[in-house]
């Protein structure tokens, strides 16, 4: 399995804490550089943010 096949489906839990929010956009940045490559064009990238605060996932929204 190669990195970008790894990068394709990424969930993050917590994703609404500080560490979480910092790894969540840290792979939604590597995901945006990944999908715009050349060999990767009709590629889907999903990133998956979970959390148990709605209104942390509201806020992480806003942060991203």
């Amino acid at each position: 399995m190669t990195y970008e096949e790894r990068l394709q489906n990424v969930s993050v839990l917590g994703a609404a804490g500080k560490m979480g929010s910092g790894i969540l956009l840290l792979t939604a940045v590597e995901m945006a550089d990944l999908s715009l490559k050349p060999g990767n064009k009709g590629k889907s990238f999903v990133l998956n943010a979970i959390d148990v605060s709605p209104e942390g996932l509201s806020g992480l929204m806003k942060y991203l």
